[in-house]
Formats: structure tokens, C-alpha cells, sequence
């Protein structure tokens, strides 16, 4: 009678626990791999973010303290102290041609009152004269005599929207006479970040000293549709996020946080030094990790795959082991009840074919004994 034998005791059973244990260790390999190269390609993500930042922050202190030296280059002209205001007026415009990117540049008085401006002729800046004594930046000029940026202003003047002004003394005999102030638009510097958007989520932008938005934000149209905002950001939409109260603290990083839109976000923070204003590089974490997201599912999908090519190979090979196991077998019990002529006809050059040819020739020389005797016998 034929014995049975527990799958789990089968050299099938054996074999598949074998492969199931080598499948484990491969895939707490294939884990901690995994786990490696999340973590490398998160910072590196990351360390892009960041790098952004610091080279936006740079460039905009390179352009503000350029910007300064410029104006006081101007401030030390002998044109700009001259008593004649078509001679100021002829050196401003001049200089404004030479400078496309100054919106005016005018030269104040003292007492705040405007002897010359480049886009006014002199009679109608004498006649409609307006007094800039009240302006933040004047005052901080006439207090420190050094030059000075003012904090981003909405233009009072013409359609020019958000602008930086600035300022520089004059000095005659050491005492500050006047003062010679040029504006900028901040359209500039909104054009440089949003050069850096990054995806369909990204945002680039600057915040001033109390995280008051000073360029536009990507999403602005959102922000009005969903009653955030009136306008436009800049110098409406205050933020209360990691990042913002980190360039408060005055630090360069990077970190996972909620953004001002309560989006988690990857976000790069990096002060302009010049104003104590920052920079905010931010995208949604989603997006910024998509290629850890696709590692995770090619490795899912290679272990299942692998998987199922052992499951499949074990099972093959599990069963032409087992088969001519069991062959040998049966063909054992069929020799045990009597019957001579039972044999394995296994065929294959591996061992277990040999031991199958081995068999069958014992087999024959047992069925020839046996005969050999009956006929001594009889």
C-alpha cells in the first residue's frame, strides 16, 4: 500500500518553503535597498529645492546692492548738486536711457520737495511739485545719511503697481543737501522666481520681514476665487507657515511642512540678506516625490513578478522530482506484491535518472534470480 507522505515533509513542500525562505531574504534586501535609495533621492530632491532658494536670494541681494552702489555712484555727480535743474534734469535722463530698468529717478530736496525727475520736464515738476518728505525712505536717509532700500510700496504714481525704491544723500560741506532716489519694479524679481516654478505645483516667492507676500503667488487666481485675497498678494496675503517663520528666525533650509494654501508641501526657505526679507521654494509633496513614488512601484512590481517566477519554477521543478519519486515508488510496491515485471522506464541524464536505470537493472537481475529458482525448484 502506498504510503502518503505530508506536503510539508514532500520534497515539494521542502523545496517551496526553501524558495519562500530565499524569496524573503531577497526581498528584505530588495527593502532596505529600497529604503536607501528613497532616502537619497528625497534628499536630493530636496537639496535641489534648497539650491534654488540660495541662488534666488543671491541673485536678488546682488541686484539690490547693485542697485545701491549704482544710486550712489549717481548721488556723487556734479550734475545732481548742480543749482541748475535743466542740468539735473538733462543728467537724469540721460541716465535713465542708460539704465532700462529704473522706472524714474529723481533728485529731492532737503525739505522733501523734487528739484528734477526724468519724466517730467523741469516747469511742470516746478508747478505740480509734491513733497516725499513723509516717505519712509527719505526720513531713514536724512536720519543715517547712508544709503537706503525702502520696504516694497504700491507706486503712487502712474500704473507701475509694486515697487522698491533707492535712496541715496547728496552731501555738500558734509551736510546732506539732497537726495537722489531711483524706483524698481518688483515685476523684475517676479519674473526671476517664476522662472524657477517647478511641475504643476510649484511656487516660487518672496515674503518680506512680517511674511507678507511681496511677489505674486502662482496661484492668485485660486486664491481670489476662494475669497483668500481681494487683489493680488503682494502686500495683502500675510503667511503662517514653517518656512515663513524660519526666515523670520534668519535660517537657510529645507523641510516637509503645510504651505499657506494648507497643501503639504516640500518647501526650500533662503533670506535676502539686504532686507531681511526670504525666499520660499515649495512644491507639493506628491508631485516632488513622484520619482520615489515610481521606485516603489517598480520594486513592488519586481517582487511580485519574482514571486510568481519561483512560485512557478519551484512548482516545475518540485514536480519532475517528485513525479519520478513516486514512480520509483510505486514500482518498489509493485516488486514487493510480486509483480516481476514492473519497472521504473524513467528516462533523464540526471540522478534521478541514473538511479532510475540503477532500479529497473536490479529489478531484472531480482526477476531472472527468481525465475532461475522456481525452474531448480520445479
Amino acid at each position: 500500500m502506498k504510503n502518503q507522505v505530508s506536503f510539508f515533509s514532500s520534497m515539494r513542500g521542502k523545496m517551496l518553503v526553501m524558495c519562500l525562505i530565499l524569496l524573503f531574504i531577497l526581498m528584505t534586501g530588495i527593502g532596505f535597498s529600497y529604503r536607501q535609495a528613497r532616502r537619497s533621492l528625497e534628499e536630493r530632491i530636496m537639496n535641489e529645492l534648497k539650491r534654488i532658494a540660495q541662488i534666488q536670494a543671491k541673485r536678488i541681494d546682488l541686484m539690490l546692492e547693485s542697485y545701491v552702489r549704482d544710486i550712489q555712484l549717481i548721488a556723487e555727480m556734479d550734475d545732481v548738486r548742480s543749482t541748475d535743474r535743466d542740468r539735473v534734469y538733462t543728467y537724469l535722463r540721460r541716465v535713465i536711457r542708460q539704465r532700462p530698468n529704473y522706472m524714474s529717478i529723481k533728485v529731492f530736496k532737503a525739505d522733501g520737495s523734487v528739484v528734477a525727475e526724468d519724466i517730467r520736464p523741469v516747469e511742470y515738476t516746478i508747478k505740480n511739485s509734491v513733497s516725499f518728505s513723509d516717505r519712509d525712505y527719505f526720513r531713514q536717509v536724512m536720519i543715517c545719511h547712508c544709503p537706503v532700500i525702502s520696504d516694497v510700496i504700491l507706486s503712487k504714481e502712474g500704473t507701475e503697481g509694486f515697487i522698491i525704491v533707492m535712496a541715496a544723500p547728496v552731501f555738500e560741506n558734509g551736510e546732506v543737501v539732497r537726495i537722489t532716489g531711483t524706483a524698481v519694479t518688483t515685476k523684475i524679481m517676479g519674473a526671476w522666481l517664476a522662472e524657477s516654478q517647478i511641475g504643476n505645483t510649484g511656487d516660487v516667492y518672496m515674503v518680506d520681514r512680517r511674511s507678507y507676500f511681496i511677489t505674486p503667488s502662482r496661484f492668485t487666481p485660486e486664491l481670489k476665487a476662494e475669497n483668500v485675497i481681494r487683489n493680488q498678494t503682494e502686500l495683502e496675503l500675510r503667511i503662517d507657515t514653517f518656512g515663513s517663520r524660519e526666515l523670520q528666525a534668519g535660517r537657510t533650509g529645507v523641510s516637509i511642512y503645510y504651505d499657506y494654501r494648507g497643501r503639504k508641501v516640500v518647501g526650500a526657505y533662503a533670506p535676502v540678506s539686504a532686507k531681511g526679507w526670504g525666499i520660499l521654494v515649495e512644491q507639493e509633496i506628491d508631485e516632488a516625490f513622484v520619482p520615489v513614488i515610481r521606485l516603489r512601484l517598480m520594486l513592488v512590481m519586481m517582487g511580485i513578478i519574482l514571486t510568481g517566477l519561483s512560485a512557478v519554477f519551484v512548482f516545475m521543478t518540485a514536480r519532475s522530482i517528485t513525479v519520478r519519486v513516486d514512480r520509483l515508488t510505486e514500482t518498489a510496491l509493485e516488486l514487493h506484491k510480486g509483480n516481476l515485471s514492473a519497472r521504473v522506464n524513467i528516462i533523464g541524464r540526471d540522478e534521478l535518472g541514473q538511479l532510475g536505470k540503477t532500479f529497473d537493472v536490479m529489478a531484472e537481475k531480482i526477476s531472472t534470480l527468481v525465475r532461475d529458482l522456481d525452474m531448480e525448484i520445479g
